[in-house]
């Protein structure tokens, strides 16, 4: 038998007499390559871990081919480009009929354990998080090496500037590996100090408050992180640098790289910015061109030769774009004006418009004419709106929050506040949207993706105190109850001196309209030293949806509180009572009897979630009038944001 080695791997194939041919290869004549012995079967051996199928799949030979030393090759390239074995074998048996191949492999061993010794500053969990390789898994020994380099930059990212990571494979005599990353930390490095050179127009001061890298402040005891350093930090602060140098009109400026000096004496670093301002820039001209559209009237008067119309449209363009000839050129600002330029356009249907800006530069006078020119191309209409990731949440609870419709024309406004809207339900953790092609060339389907979250929360808590005894409260909530989108709350509070039950029930849009109802019940009993305080109430409320922002609501309530001086406790008995020193003056206090109100209030919220708002604010103005036996007590005005 003839032999060739291949990228480590051995190849074993049958001798061919020179009667038949020199060499097996794929591009013989027909009549050539049937003398190639035939394939009859394929076998694998030595893989343990890893599944026959997956090796068999990879590979180019099969069963009733002829045998070809090319693709032979490639097979072998193909199992070795698995990363799961240390070699590769193809060996071969001649019988009458044809040839039968069986591949042998050495896998690699699989990883036992893997273990980082010498964690003490940084959290186990941080290190899992970028430490890619898992037990049980087939070890692949770059991999190893890519995640001890990935534990490394791990911590550089929180100051330790100094660490130290080794990796060391120990493999055990059932031919398994545990892998060690052996950890030596070092102090965090701090900010020792911050230069610039080549800055005339911005002060160093300006400069070093715009960026991240800096000195450990006068607080900086209060906390270990205060002025580290961090080398993603002054990536980004080189960015930042630059940014605001083309905002200010320094087109060619040069910031960086940075330098970096370390002190090991003073276990610090100190950064130093090179700057190239270059000369500044000013905007000689502005201009809007292209395929400029307005409404289906105005765009019939243009193009039946009405003049006043183009210019109107012209204006009208003009006043969309902030930045204005004998300006500095600013980059943000010219970005933004390209961002509402392209969203005017696709609110208005054209959902692949662009805005191409063009500039010509003259370095001699130092100015810059810019022109965004348009290119609409043609409107696009809904065809179909999907739900996906909602295992929980009814369809109609998210597409309730749409204010974006099939058959309507394409708004990439509408798309994103719809987007909004159902994130603002607090249900999901993260809402995506995805426009693509329709059937039609002017259709378009959009996917909204939900990630769902969780909606319910259950609260219980016990204490003692010398004046209440034994305290518990418990509290369950459920904001998305059947994936309907109500919320049902339970609440109980009870100890000697006090038992306050409470059930609330709210249906945002009742039967799928835009009116909201909402129900609460509560039972509640206080003792103190000469009488007890009992209240039961409930309320009833409805709302109107009068935009996706505004709503307005009227609430009834009515409440029955009765007084009696007996000496029974709570469910939990007696305690310390509350001590009132005039049970006549308490008396005046606290009137038995039947209570009813009214309550009107107009709502704006804008919170991001209603739930774990990040941003956002919630207004609402309200007034209020209660009667008791048919006598008016009290009339109320309030506000709250």
């Amino acid at each position: 038998m003839a032999c060739a080695c291949m990228a480590g791997a051995l190849l074993v194939f049958p001798a061919v007499s020179h009667a038949e041919t020199d060499e097996i290869v794929d591009d013989l004549p027909e009549s050539r390559a049937q003398l190639a012995p035939k394939v009859l079967a394929i076998e694998v051996q030595g893989n343990k871990l890893t599944e026959k199928e997956s090796i068999l799949a990879v590979i180019g030979t099969k069963v009733g081919t002829h045998l070809s030393r090319m693709q032979l090759a490639q097979d072998v390239r193909s199992i070795w480009a698995l990363k799961k074995f240390r070699s590769v074998q193809v060996e071969s048996v001649d019988t009458e009929d044809g040839i039968k191949l069986t591949y042998v492999v050495e896998e690699k061993p699989s990883i036992r354990d893997i273990i980082v010794h010498g964690t003490k500053l940084m959290e186990m969990d941080d290190i899992n998080k970028v430490v890619t390789l898992k037990p049980n898994a087939i070890l692949d020994e770059p991999e190893a090496k890519e995640n001890e380099d990935k534990i490394r930059s791990r911590y550089q990212e929180d100051g330790f500037y100094l660490v130290k990571v080794r990796l060391e494979i120990k493999y055990t005599k059932d031919k398994k590996a545990d892998v060690h990353y052996y950890i030596s930390e070092g102090p965090r490095v701090k900010v020792g100090g911050v230069s610039f050179s080549g800055n005339r127009h911005f002060s160093g001061k300006h400069l070093r408050g715009s960026i991240a890298t800096s000195p450990p402040g006068i607080l900086a005891f209060f906390s270990d992180t205060s002025g580290v350093f961090k080398e993603s930090d002054l990536k980004t602060d080189v960015e930042r640098i630059s940014a605001l140098y083309y905002d200010a009109g320094f087109i060619r400026a040069k910031v960086g790289p940075a330098e970096i000096e370390f002190s090991s004496a003073q276990n610090k670093v100190f950064v130093h910015i090179p700057i190239e301002e270059g000369p500044r820039y000013r905007i000689s001209a502005i201009s809007v061109a292209g395929d400029l559209l307005g409404t289906e009237k105005q765009n019939l008067k243009i193009a039946a030769g009405d003049l006043k119309a183009k210019n109107e449209l012209n204006l009208a363009h003009r006043k969309m774009v902030k930045s204005k000839a004998g300006d500095w050129f600013n980059r943000t600002r010219m970005a933004r004006d390209l961002q509402v330029l392209t969203t005017h356009y696709r609110d208005m249907g054209y959902a692949h418009a662009n805005v191409l800006p063009f500039t010509q530069i003259d370095d001699e006078k130092r100015l810059i004419e810019v022109e965004f020119r348009i290119r609409p191309g043609k409107k696009v209409y809904i065809e179909r709106i999907e739900i996906a990731g909602n295992s929980k949440t009814q369809d109609k609870v998210i597409r309730r929050e749409l204010v974006i419709y099939e058959g309507d024309l394409y708004s990439h406004s509408k798309i994103e506040a719809s987007r909004r809207a159902i994130f603002r339900l607090g249900f999901f953790k993260d809402v995506k949207v995805e426009p693509r092609k329709g059937t039609a060339e002017d259709a378009s389907i959009l996917k909204f993706t939900v990630a769902e979250g969780s909606t319910g929360t259950f609260n219980i808590g016990a204490g003692y105190s010398t004046v209440e005894n034994l305290v518990a409260q418990l509290q369950v909530t459920q904001q998305n109850l059947f994936g309907r989108g109500q919320t049902l709350t339970l609440q109980g509070q009870l100890s000697s001196l006090r038992q306050y039950f409470s059930l609330r029930f709210v249906e945002p849009y009742f039967f799928d309209t835009k009116w909201y109802f909402s129900f609460s019940l509560y039972n509640s009993l206080y003792s103190y030293e000469s009488f007890n305080r009992k209240t039961m109430g409930g309320s009833l409320t409805w709302g109107y949806a009068l935009s996706p922002l505004w709503r307005v609501f009227l609430t009834y309530t009515l409440e029955d509180v009765n007084i009696n001086t007996s000496s029974s406790g709570t469910l939990l008995g007696s305690g310390s009572r509350l001590t009132i020193p005039s049970t006549a003056y308490v008396a005046n206090l606290f009137k038995d009897g039947i209570t009813s109100s009214m309550r009107a209030s107009l709502t704006y919220d804008k919170r991001d979630n209603r739930q774990f708002p990040t941003k956002g604010a919630m207004h609402s103005i309200s007034a209020e009038f209660a009667r008791r036996a048919g006598i008016l007590r009290g009339v109320g005005i309030g506000a709250h944001a």
